[in-house]
């Protein structure tokens, strides 16, 4: 409702998706409330979630939906929190006590840190990049930039240009499926099929274009992410560029045959395959690969690093889930401090 009062001057208030637009997916809170709203009766026999009518938690025969209540009264106290009083999230300093086994943390009260983010209905952490200081902006760029979206769309072939994600657009604006078999002709070969459809022994490479394309996919911000100062002056596909080949220099010297100590590839006369052709030998630490020559228990143990062999339930779970043809070919990356880069 508008009310005219002479001499007022109003002003638009800003809602919390506009003071605050840079959210980290933390939740599946949003799915899993779109899930079970909806705007006709429903005789609640669903036989995962429970459908609610329009009055949102009382079902058509009348009963109650105890998991729908509890989720909207979470989302209460989130909105309370994080929209209609705009509460910070407080960090709390602690530290892990040896003989209790367990973390304390200081009176919030006396200690508490009030950080630049905010909660928004879906329990997403929430900021404004371009109003924090520079070293916090530092942190949500990282974050941001981070984001991995494992149900993207694959890329194929018949995949319209118009329905390319941001960053492919970016990237197929230079590199073209033949560059990617230029560098990569030299790859690992793994069981597969041929042009026939037949079953082979080693015979296709282990990562096609297309397959590399479904791989930025799903991260956004490769070729596509917020450019800090120190890159403004770039545009998005030059950006993209020096990303891409950041990417291929490491993929080239991490996979490669100097790197891991591997005899050195020759073409069939004999000549040798030079070193930028020479990657993609690898998929996996040759070190902590029991079976190969390269093998260093010791400094496995100490580094520590781990293969699938001794990964975590949570970590194999992952590989496990997006293999298409067995775990003797399943690939992970790598990620900061040698460990599985899965998330």
């Amino acid at each position: 409702m508008w009310t005219l009062v002479d001499g007022a001057i109003a002003e638009p208030i800003e809602s919390f998706d506009e003071k605050y637009p840079h959210c980290l997916p933390a939740s599946d809170l949003e799915f899993i409330l779109d899930m079970q709203y909806c705007e006709v009766d429903d005789d609640c026999t669903s036989p995962g979630f429970t459908s609610c009518n329009q009055y949102y938690n009382e079902c058509s025969d009348g009963s109650g939906n105890a998991e729908y209540v509890n989720e909207q009264n979470m989302v209460s106290y989130l909105m309370n929190l994080g929209v209609e009083s705009n509460g910070a999230v407080i960090y709390a300093p602690g530290y892990y006590d040896s003989d209790s086994f367990a973390y304390v943390y200081e009176d919030v009260a006396d200690y508490g840190e009030e950080l630049p983010l905010y909660v928004d209905r879906y329990a997403n952490l929430c900021s404004n990049i371009y109003d924090v200081d520079e070293a916090t902006a530092r942190v949500l760029y990282a974050a941001a930039d981070g984001q991995f979206e494992a149900d993207a769309d694959l890329i194929t072939a018949d995949t319209a240009p118009e329905d390319y994600p941001e960053n492919v657009a970016n990237l197929m604006t230079f590199l073209t499926e033949d560059d990617w078999n230029y560098f990569t002709a030299n790859q690992l070969q793994v069981d597969g099929e041929d042009a026939d459809g037949n079953a082979c022994t080693e015979c296709v490479g282990f990562s096609s274009f297309w397959d590399f394309l479904s791989a930025v996919a799903k991260v956004p911000a490769f070729c596509n992410g917020n450019l800090g100062a120190s890159y403004a002056r770039f545009g998005e596909v030059a950006m993209c560029a020096k990303e891409f080949s950041s990417l291929v220099a490491v993929y080239i010297t991490q996979t490669g045959t100097v790197y891991n100590d591997l005899t050195a590839l020759t073409y069939d006369d004999g000549s040798a395959v030079p070193n930028f052709l020479s990657g993609g030998q690898v998929t996996e630490e040759t070190r902590c690969v029991s079976t190969h020559d390269n093998y260093d228990a010791a400094w496995c143990l100490e580094l520590p690093y781990c293969n699938y062999d001794c990964a975590d339930s949570f970590y194999t779970d992952k590989v496990d889930a997006n293999s298409d043809v067995s775990t003797d070919n399943d690939y992970y990356p790598r990620g900061a401090g040698y460990v599985m880069g899965l998330d």
